[in-house]
């Protein structure tokens, strides 16, 4: 799928506890760009998360969150939706069609937190996230994390003053997952974004 249709993922760490996700083409002038469908995560072992909120409700007007799912190594897809590849404990698809993934999403975002208590990077597992795109006509492309920024090794003349971190994920950026004949890839079992 190459460049046109890269995709960044950025998660800032907010100072209320919550974590804002924010899914873009990476080069917004490129001449096409990859249908959002859903992204799919896991909550770290060990975290004390106990609930998950999300932020935009489902179908909400003027937002793309069509669908949420939360179920601990439960969630592989959505019925006529984007598939994982795998079992995940949360899922999110995104539309413009209520409970749909049908309909171009090249940007979007959403909202994560938790009552009580708060999120941090530690307790979702980013890594370990896998982006589906275009979907809606054959099946879609299940893309994993390629590369990570982590907040706490960036250039300190060049970071962010604000309150919050932020870690982009310059990825999820069109590699697609091996097939069942392709070597299995080489994933890390600890936590690989180990932020404090």
């Amino acid at each position: 799928m190459g460049e046109n249709g890269e995709t960044t993922v950025a998660v800032t760490e907010m100072p209320n506890g919550e974590l804002h996700f924010n899914l873009s083409p990476t080069n917004p002038e490129a001449e096409s760009h990859a249908d959002i469908n859903g992204l799919f995560f896991n909550v770290t072992d060990g975290s004390a998360i106990e609930e998950l909120n999300f932020f935009p409700d489902v179908n909400a007007e003027g937002y793309h969150l069509t669908d949420v799912k939360a179920v601990d190594d439960g969630v592989d897809g959505f019925t006529d939706g984007p598939q994982a590849g795998g079992n995940f404990d949360v899922g999110l698809q995104f539309g413009t069609t209520a409970d749909s993934s049908e309909g171009e999403v090249s940007s979007t975002n959403f909202t994560l937190w938790t009552f009580p208590g708060s999120l941090s990077f530690e307790d979702i597992d980013l890594s370990g996230m896998r982006l589906v795109v275009d979907s809606d006509e054959t099946g879609g492309e299940v893309l994993e994390v390629t590369g990570m920024v982590d907040p706490d090794m960036a250039d300190p003349d060049a970071a962010d003053t604000s309150d919050g971190a932020t870690a982009l994920m310059d990825a999820l950026s069109l590699a697609s997952m091996p097939s069942e004949e392709d070597e299995e890839p080489d994933l890390c079992e600890d936590d690989a974004f180990d932020m404090a």
